[in-house]
């Protein structure tokens, strides 16, 4: 992908505190979650308009084996990266990220 890669500055707050928290459940399990949303992130930045809309400009991937959602937003020039929020959150909490 040749667009322009944004990231909110909570989104590295979100996958920490998610990694803190699996961490503090079972060592070696945050580990296995920042791995999860890194593939994610990964597949996000190669093939962005793959994945399904969850309102009408953004879109999400699910974090294999954990119940989180990576959300973005992408356009002709940038890809942006708002969340990583658990999904059974409301998406409310989100919006406020989005310009």
């Amino acid at each position: 992908m040749d667009k322009n890669v944004q990231f909110h500055p909570l989104f590295a707050v979100d996958i920490s505190d998610a990694g803190a928290w699996y961490e503090s459940r079972s060592p070696g399990l945050g580990h296995h979650f920042c791995e999860a949303v890194r593939d994610s992130i990964a597949h996000v930045i190669a093939d962005p308009q793959k994945h399904t809309f969850i309102d009408p400009h953004i879109r999400y991937r699910e974090v294999k084996k954990f119940p989180y959602l990576v959300l973005f937003e992408v356009n002709d020039e940038q890809l942006c990266m708002y969340a990583v929020i658990h999904a059974a959150r409301s998406p409310d909490l989100w919006r406020v990220r989005r310009p």
